[in-house]
């Protein structure tokens, strides 16, 4: 492997077949990400489904998910959470239907460990949600630790549910669990990334020294429990890696909202690092960075039909400040340095990033910035990492 021909994989999560949300629409996302994945080249060595594959965890949904499954031309290892098993009294229609709980798989210069974080409470009844929690048993923690021990080379491993510290514990459904332990032994194996997703959410960080990618939803919706629909709706997608024995890469593939069959952006571009912090998604899900210095912008940008020609940066209309290429592959990287003179003044503003195909295609960004003066607090060059496993860095 090289810069020039990594090693290629997907993920896919969050789609959530069945009877919730939007479940024609789930379907239909589910057959475009497949479709489109297996039609890459060159083709990805596999893709990576990191559970909530359906949404009430019976058979009949893991069998509408298998069949769907089944035409994809790229092989798909998956592991389970909740959402995959709580509609039945144990797991073997899953096993039997999708695959094991937890496996590794040894692609070319890269051992991946999928292991099932997400488990229920044995003293809780089945289709209760509270009684479901994030936690590596001892029995998983000694597989997770001899199948990192044993790889021939370089090592990530997925699960469902992000490690975030928040206080003196940890967000979510790693809250008063054994999240220290589990990043610790991450740590010690010095693992290229850990891959998640169950927030329906994109974003990036490091926490002890452990780099955590977390991947939106292939369903398209975010909940939010307000009535009458629980939720919101965002882009579907699924993520790509490029991995060449130094760096792990990676771009979020952006779907259209809720369409059946859906469609897709190209070309297409998004602004995703501020510095530092990481510009979340997928679109419309953003909130305001706060900025009072220059620092670097990174968008990146993909195409279906033909090569990215161009991408540049605006905050005021009909002035646009070229940005340089700083990677090639399946997608481009661009980077240009924020210039806060050209800014305007002030409070919050929108920042718009452009990218022009060969053939003068457009597509665009928008996030908001709010500019502060330089003595206030700056988010955006505060290092995005944590330290210990316990809170952010002041």
């Amino acid at each position: 492997m090289s810069e020039t021909n990594p090693l290629i994989f997907a993920q896919i999560t969050d789609i959530h077949i069945g009877h919730y949300f939007n479940p024609q629409e789930a379907a239909s996302n589910l057959r475009w990400a497949l479709r489109e994945i297996g039609q890459i080249e060159p083709q990805p060595a596999c893709i990576l489904a990191t559970a909530d594959l359906v949404s009430g965890g019976t058979e009949a949904e893991l069998e509408e998910y298998a069949r769907l499954a089944a035409d994809s031309p790229v092989p798909i290892y998956a592991l389970p959470a909740n959402h995959d098993l709580w509609g039945e009294q144990d797991t073997g229609a899953w096993e039997r239907l999708v695959g094991p709980l937890r496996c590794s798989v040894d692609l070319p210069g890269l051992r991946v460990v999928l292991v099932d974080d997400v488990s229920r409470r044995r003293d809780q009844p089945v289709h209760n949600n509270e009684g479901w929690g994030a936690w590596l048993s001892p029995e998983k923690m000694a597989w997770v630790d001899e199948q990192l021990s044993t790889a021939p080379a370089a090592k990530l491993v997925a699960q469902h549910v992000p490690i975030l510290p928040i206080a003196d514990s940890f967000h979510n459904a790693w809250a008063d669990s054994n999240a220290s332990e589990v990043l610790d032994l991450y740590r010690r194996h010095n693992i290229a990334a850990l891959i998640t997703g169950h927030w329906h959410r994109n974003n990036e960080w490091k926490v002890a020294g452990v780099r955590i990618i977390n991947t939106g939803a292939l369903c398209g919706w975010q909940y939010d429990g307000i009535p009458p629909h629980h939720c919101f709706p965002t882009r579907p997608g699924y993520r790509l890696f490029a991995y060449d024995n130094e760096a792990l890469r990676t771009f979020w593939r952006d779907g259209s909202y809720w369409t059946s069959p859906p469609s897709f952006p190209d070309p297409q571009v998004t602004l995703e690092w501020i510095g530092p912090v990481h510009t979340g998604g997928p679109r419309p899900q953003v909130q305001p960075v706060e900025v009072y210095a220059n620092c670097t912008l990174v968008a990146k940008a993909f195409s279906v039909e033909t090569e990215i020609a161009e991408v540049a940066w605006s905050a005021v209309r009909g002035q646009w400040q070229r940005a340089t290429l700083a990677y090639q592959g399946l997608w481009s990287e661009w980077k240009v340095e924020l210039d806060m003179d050209r800014l305007r003044g002030m409070g919050e503003q929108t920042l718009w990033v452009r990218a022009t195909r060969a053939d003068g295609q457009i597509a665009y960004d928008a996030f908001m910035l709010a500019v502060e003066l330089p003595h206030r607090r700056f988010h955006a060059l505060r290092q995005n990492t944590f330290h210990g496993g316990k809170r952010p860095l002041n």
